[in-house]
């Protein structure tokens, strides 16, 4: 009877230390993620925490320009990288702080800015931006509300894309702003590439381009200075009228008579599908950035195709974007993919390398041959940029604060320029001095 008792108990005692020994191998492999995958957050948490090891013994990459010319660069493991010129390159490369986070181009390619190599420095990346155009750039729109962008039309390089605001940004003193930033509205949206707004006139290049494939930049119009469609008055600036014109005149004197009348005799759903084969409304995936942009025809109400088709209504762009549109007029239809990286290199081995890329045919190549050359009108005769073979098209937008958003887009055979700026009041044209001056800088290096 008692080797029958001890022997329950033998089996409860190790049933019980199985018990253990199993819950144990639970903790061990679940809890502490000894075995991969039994606890997703465990696992992050060490990945997190081996990165960061990892970072702190790298040295940061070094970042230059087409030309070689330095613009951040490591010194010290651990420590974020300075940036040289914080002026005109804040809003584009940015930082990466390990108490402030990542923004900008220095964010995104952290994994190459900080993958070790030969004495513990990481990744190289050299950009497609020339430093003498950036500078220029940003000279040109400092302390306002702006942008200036300048492409390869060829290749989709991009050459300068400089942002400014009335607060300056200078990412190697983020400590000491970086409360006075995050109160200060939009401050972290590029004025370049990220503030979408409506685009004013500059969107009757899309306007155009329909009207073109519809053959109908033959149609004339009285424009009287002001007219009523979908029930609403659409007036010209200063209600100026331009009497019988076509499509040329319409262009030059930027007649949103013109082109609200032409936008109904079109249609809605015609304006739509030329704005979307543009790419507005979607997303476009950059090798720096999301450009963003909004297309909203809603119902197709007459009052909505009316000021679409003159660039106020519900569509929304960034300046880049605009670009990208100007380019694909200069290059025969043909949008390519701006790119911003050119190549990246560790130990003099290239991982990764830019390259032109195809975005989309929103026009085919003989109405793009037409409408650069009405452009070019517009600009030599209804702007007076008579030099270096530009072709242009300006926009003012009314913007939320009763302020004016001022474009001025232009291309030739070998660029695009494009500026744009926040003011009180005033329109794009205003921009030529700085457009031609940064033609001058272009053609005198």
């Amino acid at each position: 009877m008692e080797k029958k008792k001890l022997l329950e108990r033998t089996k409860v005692l190790l049933a019980v230390i199985l018990a253990l020994v199993v819950v144990f191998c639970y903790f061990l492999m679940g809890r502490t993620s000894a075995v991969k995958g039994l606890n997703t957050g465990t696992d992050e948490l060490k990945k997190s925490t081996l990165k960061n090891m990892y970072r702190q013994e790298t040295i940061e990459g070094a970042i230059w320009d087409s030309s070689k010319t330095i613009l951040s660069q490591g010194t010290e493991p651990g420590k974020s990288g300075t940036l040289f010129y914080p002026e005109s390159y804040s809003w584009l490369l940015g930082y990466n702080d390990p108490v402030y986070g990542k923004y900008g181009l220095r964010g995104r390619y952290e994994s190459y800015l900080y993958m070790q190599g030969e004495n513990k420095k990481g990744a190289d990346i050299t950009l497609t931006l020339n430093h003498q155009i950036q500078e220029k750039a940003y000279s040109l729109i400092e302390g306002m509300e702006g942008s200036m962008i300048v492409l390869d039309i060829r290749t989709g390089r991009i050459l300068a894309l400089a942002s400014s605001k009335t607060v300056e940004f200078n990412a190697n003193q983020i400590a000491d702003h970086m409360e006075e930033w995050n109160q200060t509205e939009g401050f972290f949206l590029p004025n370049g590439f990220k503030d979408a707004a409506e685009p004013g006139s500059t969107f009757k290049m899309v306007t155009a381009a329909a009207l073109l494939e519809q053959g109908l930049e033959k149609d004339i119009i009285e424009d009287k200075g002001n007219t009523v469609l979908g029930g609403h008055v659409v007036k010209n600036s200063g209600n100026a009228a331009f009497g019988t014109i076509a499509l040329q005149e319409a262009l030059g004197n930027s007649s949103n008579v013109y082109f609200g009348t032409m936008a109904l005799r079109i249609g809605g759903s015609t304006l739509e599908r030329k704005a979307s084969q543009y790419l507005i409304g979607q997303d476009i995936e950059l090798d720096f950035t999301t450009l963003e942009s909004h297309l909203d025809m809603g119902d197709y109400s007459e009052a909505l195709i009316a000021d679409t088709g003159y660039g106020q209504g519900k569509t929304l762009v960034t300046p880049l974007h605009l670009a990208m549109i100007a380019q694909s007029i200069g290059n025969g239809g043909v949008m390519l993919r701006p790119y911003l990286v050119d190549e990246i290199t560790l130990d003099g081995k290239t991982l990764y390398k830019g390259k032109e890329e195809e975005l989309a045919i929103p026009l085919r190549k003989e109405n793009a041959e037409t409408l650069k050359n009405l452009m070019q009108v517009t600009a030599g005769q209804y702007y007076g940029m008579t030099e270096y073979g530009i072709c242009a098209k300006s926009g003012t937008a009314e913007v939320a604060g009763d302020k004016n958003k001022c474009y001025l887009v232009t291309f030739n055979e070998d660029y695009v320029v494009a500026a744009c700026k926040l003011e009180e009041s005033g329109y794009g044209i205003q921009l030529k001095g700085a457009v031609m001056n940064m033609y001058d800088k272009l053609y005198s290096r």
